[in-house]
């Protein structure tokens, strides 16, 4: 087995904003009065020393309807920070669609069908019609993309919204408020980690998401439910519960985790209040980022 669906679906809400943010827009829907926000308590970690305070917290990329996760604990971390730092900065909209294209278009002269077995073709082929999509949409394309977009799509359709995820409101708050922004990553350098999976595994790759996308929304349910209720292991059991390939789990988790903890380790000598918000599913299993600091010899303790 190439990953779990939970592997899959956590992958994919990672992606989710960075390319639906690439993609033409859509209309926009229609406000209508929204009931209040449930109130929920996603957990929040802490790394400090004497002159700064690095905060982590675990986001839902995506989410179905707003939840009111800027309370208590966050909120008080998150008005102590000066700067705000999440995965991506994807602001420059232009420069994200021509990294999508630059990364995503084959350069081998094949179709992207054609480099499939009849069975997985079969299976490609009916699941892009069963989204209503042209079976001839990616033919020009690397299998890493339509293995990000087709979970993206289900759970669009399916009522997920990155407008009603957590960085959309981080960064509005920012915004708002006047903080400082980085970033932890490149939308170059996050497109890579697909790119560099090697192309028969991502064929497979592909493969296995078309199997299990009827199974996406509610294996996605079910981690924004531990993501919501703070449950971390059980969250990092739903998207770990099964062993991923190698390539795949070192491009997309364990590599980039360490870099991130680096990166937290060097900002550490600056003194300040950060609040870093990443993908939740980078904060829990045997991988995490808290694991990855743990071996830079940097405590984390948890504060929600």
């Amino acid at each position: 087995m190439i990953s779990s669906t939970r592997r899959l679906c956590a992958m994919a809400l990672g992606a989710f904003a960075l390319l639906t943010s690439s993609c033409a827009e859509r209309p926009a829907a229609v406000p209508t009065a929204a009931a209040p926000a449930p109130a929920v308590a996603p957990a929040l970690w802490r790394v400090r020393d004497a002159d700064t305070t690095i905060y982590l917290f675990g986001t839902v990329h995506v989410l179905p309807a707003p939840v009111d996760w800027n309370r208590g604990r966050i909120a008080a971390a998150l008005a102590a920070s000066s700067v705000l730092v999440t995965e991506a900065d994807i602001d420059d909209q232009a420069a994200l669609q021509r990294a999508f294209m630059a990364k995503g278009t084959r350069t081998d002269g094949k179709l992207l069908r054609d480099t499939m077995t009849p069975e997985a073709r079969a299976r490609y082929e009916a699941a892009m019609r069963g989204l209503g999509l042209p079976e001839a949409a990616f033919d020009p394309l690397k299998a890493w993309l339509p293995a990000v977009f087709l979970p993206v799509e289900t759970l669009r359709r399916a009522g997920y919204s990155p407008e009603s995820g957590v960085e959309t409101q981080l960064v509005a708050i920012a915004k708002a408020r006047g903080m400082a922004r980085d970033a932890l990553e490149t939308p170059e350098s996050q497109l890579d980690a697909f790119d560099s999976i090697p192309p028969e595994v991502q064929i497979a790759y592909l493969d296995e998401v078309v199997s299990q996308l009827p199974e996406a929304t509610s294996v996605v349910g079910r981690m924004v439910d531990a993501w919501k209720a703070g449950k971390v292991d059980e969250l990092a059991r739903v998207i770990n519960d099964d062993e991923d390939n190698p390539d795949v789990r070192a491009a997309l988790l364990t590599r980039r985790n360490a870099n991130w903890a680096q990166w937290i380790k060097t900002r550490m000598a600056q003194p300040g209040t950060v609040f870093v918000a990443v993908g939740a599913g980078h904060l829990g299993g045997p991988d995490s980022v808290q694991t990855q600091l743990a071996r830079l010899h940097i405590r984390v303790s948890r504060v929600q």
